[in-house]
């Protein structure tokens, strides 16, 4: 019975510790997450509508019409100050994001990202759906 009791308490001690490490937002400048939509422009100025959906772990990016270079993906979320690490198996890496939330309006910025078309698709100012 004791065995029983040491090993329930050093589960739920574990399972504590891996929740308090987790990382989300510092919503301090409002919250990314929920769903946001923008216009983006292929080479040939051809717009088509984007959208992302953003929660504490993950970005799913969907573009509606077929543009060159840009895909529809899923992607791991780790939130770090203001910054998002996003990681996505299209791209093999890991971009670094600045982000900021104003009211409406999402932007996202690549700090560092060696991933173009990851770039021109998430890079810029989106709203609020």
């Amino acid at each position: 019975m004791k065995k029983i009791i040491l090993t329930l308490g050093v589960i739920i001690i574990a399972l504590v510790l891996v929740n308090s490490c987790k990382k989300e937002c510092n919503c301090d400048n409002g919250s990314p997450y929920g769903t946001w939509t923008r216009l983006i422009v292929n080479t040939d100025t051809l717009q088509e509508s984007a959208e992302i959906t953003i929660t504490t772990d993950s970005l799913h990016f969907i573009v509606v019409g077929d543009t060159a270079g840009v895909y529809n993906t899923d992607a791991g979320v780790l939130f770090d100050g203001d910054q998002m690490l996003i990681t996505d198996s299209d791209c093999g890496s890991t971009g670094i994001y600045k982000y900021f939330v104003d009211e409406e309006t999402l932007s996202l910025y690549a700090k560092e990202d060696s991933c173009e078309a990851r770039v021109r698709s998430l890079e810029g100012i989106w709203h609020k759906k």
